[in-house]
């Protein structure tokens, strides 16, 4: 990830460095480098896009909104299940 601020990438260095020492390293060894890791604007407008048609999509399969006779069904189990078991 490329910093702007020279003061905040230092701190992400040191750190990265300070949990593994072999950080960077390892990075090399997969290929990864600055080119690598840059992020266009076009890529996250895109993946915002995708993420709030998903959001959408979820919201609106969501379940109806309970009966009250329903309601009344859970009660009535709930009350029997908590007073009505009777104590040996």
């Amino acid at each position: 990830m490329v910093k702007k601020d020279k003061h905040i990438a230092k701190a992400t260095v040191l750190k990265n460095l300070k949990q593994d020492p072999k950080y960077y390293s390892r990075l090399d060894m997969l290929n990864i480098d600055d080119d690598k890791m840059k992020v266009d604007e076009s890529t996250i407008s895109k993946t915002k896009a995708v993420l709030d048609q998903m959001i959408s999509e979820r919201q609106q399969r969501r379940p109806v909104e309970n009966s009250p006779e329903i309601t009344d069904i859970f009660k009535e189990l709930w009350d029997k299940r908590h007073h009505g078991a009777k104590k040996i």
